[in-house]
């Protein structure tokens, strides 16, 4: 009876958890989910709304989000708070241009 008890639970478990996926918001993100919010503050700031990109780049403690907030001060010339954030995430300062730098965060950071 317990093993027919555990296999119904197996694919009771996995027939709902396809079908309703509601499951999944129970589990711990993963690498790819916490990375999204920084791709997207990289994505707000090339809108025009820097104030929006900095406050949610300060709410992560990453090094990718060290990596975006470099890039966030490094945009408004604001170089030693920028190299302060590439330290941070134990890289060297980015020597592209601002567009190669937003270019490769988008692209790396996923």
């Amino acid at each position: 009876m317990t093993i027919w008890f555990s296999v119904l639970a197996y694919f009771h478990y996995n027939f709902f958890n396809d079908i309703f996926p509601v499951h999944s918001i129970f589990r711990k993100p993963n690498t790819t989910e916490r990375g999204r919010p920084i791709i997207e503050s990289a994505v707000v700031e090339k809108n025009g709304d820097w104030t929006q990109a900095h406050e949610t780049t300060q709410e992560i403690h990453t090094k990718e989000a060290a990596l975006v907030h470099a890039y966030l001060h490094r945009r408004e010339s604001d170089l030693s708070n920028a190299n302060y954030w590439y330290r941070t995430a134990r890289v060297t300062p980015f020597k592209g241009t601002m567009d190669e730098e937003w270019n490769y965060l988008v692209n790396n950071l996923k």
